[in-house]
């Protein structure tokens, strides 16, 4: 495939998982997400599967029971409503779904060990420190990476490369967007977005795309350790905090903004601010 075909492939179909991402609660049929890509109903179905490495309704359906996970996890939401919330029409339906994919009923998930592992930080810890903060919406570039922690550094190391390429700032301005829970998505499908805020006349080229991450409330908290261990942080803020605020977290991706430099600093000592969005 010419590259310039194959990156504008890229984009459509980097467009359409954007639209299932923001309206998982709506229904997706593949007419509308085809009109999305601007492809065929009949193509798109071939070029989504071969790109994306699922069909589409495997994509949807892992992704939303994946948020149910999360849900029965973190909100203590009633089994219904996260069966309805994830395209359910019955309670007895969405069991069996789920069931096939954690191994174990609905209400059993959160004292599995998956569900105790995803609660489990040092107990020494003190309380991490949370302000609520209201943000701007952001044009951002960035490189989709799927796949463990690791693959994280080469779409950086690629973002970077593009962004050198354009003269665009790069000191202190790197972020993350991170939309999975690594006990509940397998490695080889985690989602994050490695981004760097630009300029409304910056266009996309390659696997570098182009969007506006949406402003609103977000609750806010300081993490110190190594980049691998930041799921801890996660747990405390949104297992632990969100519960007793009386907030929800929405569902979009929560934002990370890197404070220094791992070329520079030990493990131990790297700081990250971690965004969650508040849910309205």
């Amino acid at each position: 495939m010419r590259a310039s075909t194959l990156d504008d492939y890229q984009r459509r179909i980097a467009k359409v998982v954007r639209h299932i991402e923001d309206n998982l609660d709506a229904p997706l049929s593949i007419d509308d997400l085809a009109g999305v890509a601007a492809f065929s109903p009949y193509h798109f179905h071939r070029v989504f599967r071969g790109m994306v490495g699922e069909t589409v309704k495997s994509y949807v359906k892992r992704v939303r029971l994946e948020r149910a996970a999360f849900a029965l996890n973190y909100t203590g939401h009633p089994v219904t409503r996260v069966a309805l919330e994830a395209g359910y029409e019955s309670h007895e339906a969405f069991t069996r779904a789920f069931r096939a994919r954690f191994g174990c009923a609905p209400r059993d998930f959160a004292q599995s060990e998956s569900g105790q592992r995803s609660r489990s930080f040092a107990p020494e810890q003190p309380a991490a420190k949370v302000e609520i903060v209201t943000r701007e919406a952001t044009r951002i570039a960035y490189v989709r990476s799927v796949g463990p922690v690791e693959a994280i550094a080469a779409a950086f190391g690629e973002l970077f490369a593009f962004a050198a390429a354009r003269q665009l700032p790069i000191d202190g301005g790197a972020l993350g967007i991170s939309y999975d829970d690594p006990v509940v998505t397998d490695p080889a499908r985690m989602r994050f977005d490695a981004a760097l805020p630009v300029a409304d006349d910056v266009e996309g080229e390659g696997n570098v795309l182009v969007r506006t991450v949406p402003g609103g409330a977000f609750a806010v908290t300081r993490y110190r350790g190594p980049y691998t261990e930041m799921h801890n942080a996660y747990v405390e803020l949104v297992g632990q905090w969100f519960p007793r605020s009386g907030r929800e977290p929405a569902n979009a991706g929560c934002l990370e903004f890197y404070l220094n430099d791992p070329r520079e600093h030990a493990p131990e000592d790297l700081l990250t601010d971690i965004w969650v969005p508040i849910a309205t």
